[in-house]
C-alpha cells in the first residue's frame, strides 16, 4: 500500500505540528498532527502496508510516542496500524470516536506512567531462607538427606514444597513493597513476574506534581534494602499499561 499513513498516537491538540523524530520508515517523511475538532491523530507517511514487530520498528513507534507526550496528553496507539488515506483516519477515528478519546484524553492529562521491577540478588540466600521460615521443608530436606537414596517421588514433593514456599513469599515482600508507595499513585497494575528472582513488576500512572514523590519512595527502598534486592525503574513513559487505542477498519 504505497502512500499509506502510519498512526502513533491521538494526542489532545487542535494545531497542525510537526514532530522532530524519525517516522518508522526512517525516510525523512515528517511526523505530523492531523487535526480534527480539539484532538489530532500523530502520523507520517509509510511505504508498507504491515510492520513486523520488530526492534527497529518497536523503538521508532516509542520515540515518536514520547515525542507527543513531551507536548500533549498523548493515547497509544497499538503498534502497527495504517490508514489508506487522511480522510479514513479523521472519518474512522477522529470523529466517529471523539468522545471516547476525548474522555480517555482528559484521564492521562498530567499524568506519566513510572515501570518498577524488584528482584532478589542472591537466589541461594533467599531459597535458605524458606528453609528455616517453613518446618515441613526443613524436616522433608532433613529426611532425604537421611536417607542413602532418594526417589524421584521425593524430589518432585520436594521441590513443589519449595516451589509454593517461594510465590508465597514473593506475594508477602511484593504487598509489602506495594504499600510504600499508597497515595503517591493515580492508577496502578501489577503485571505478572518472570523467573525465580523476580519478586515485583509494577507500572504506575502518577501526576505529575506527584512524580518526585514517587521518586523519593523509591529510593527510600532502595537505600533500606542493604543490596538484598535489585530495582528497575523506568519513566516517564507512555502510558500504555493503562490506556491503548486499537483502531479496525471494518
Amino acid at each position: 500500500m504505497e502512500g499509506g499513513f502510519y498512526i502513533y498516537a491521538i494526542v489532545g491538540t487542535a494545531e497542525p505540528a510537526v514532530l522532530d523524530v524519525p517516522g518508522i520508515d526512517g525516510n525523512g517523511e515528517p511526523v505530523e498532527m492531523l487535526p480534527h475538532g480539539d484532538i489530532a491523530a500523530v502520523v507520517s507517511r509509510c511505504k508498507a502496508d504491515r510492520y513486523d514487530v520488530a526492534r527497529a520498528s518497536v523503538i521508532a513507534h516509542q520515540r515518536v510516542m514520547e515525542a507527543a507526550m513531551a507536548r500533549w496528553p498523548m493515547l497509544p496507539v497499538r503498534f502497527g496500524c495504517i490508514a489508506n488515506h487522511r480522510d479514513q483516519i479523521v472519518e474512522k477515528v477522529l470523529l466517529a470516536r471523539h468522545d471516547e478519546l476525548c474522555d480517555l484524553l482528559e484521564m492521562v492529562a498530567d499524568k506519566a506512567e513510572l515501570g518498577l521491577k524488584v528482584l532478589w540478588t542472591d537466589m541461594p540466600a533467599i531459597f535458605a531462607e524458606i528453609v528455616d521460615e517453613n518446618p515441613r521443608i526443613k524436616a522433608a530436606r532433613a529426611h532425604a538427606s537421611s536417607r542413602t537414596a532418594v526417589t524421584p517421588a521425593d524430589g518432585v514433593r520436594l521441590g513443589e514444597m519449595v516451589k509454593n514456599a517461594l510465590e508465597r513469599k514473593k506475594a508477602r515482600e511484593a504487598r509489602h513493597i506495594l504499600r510504600r508507595f499508597d497515595g503517591h499513585w493515580f492508577d496502578r497494575k501489577v503485571n505478572d513476574v518472570f523467573g525465580d528472582p523476580m519478586i515485583l513488576n509494577a507500572s504506575f500512572l502518577v501526576e505529575r506534581r506527584h512524580e518526585q514523590e514517587f521518586d523519593g519512595c523509591v529510593e527510600a527502598l532502595e537505600g533500606e534494602t542493604n543490596g538484598r534486592v535489585r530495582l528497575k525503574y523506568v519513566g516517564p513513559i507512555p502510558p500504555l499499561n493503562f490506556v491503548e487505542v486499537v483502531v479496525t477498519w471494518e
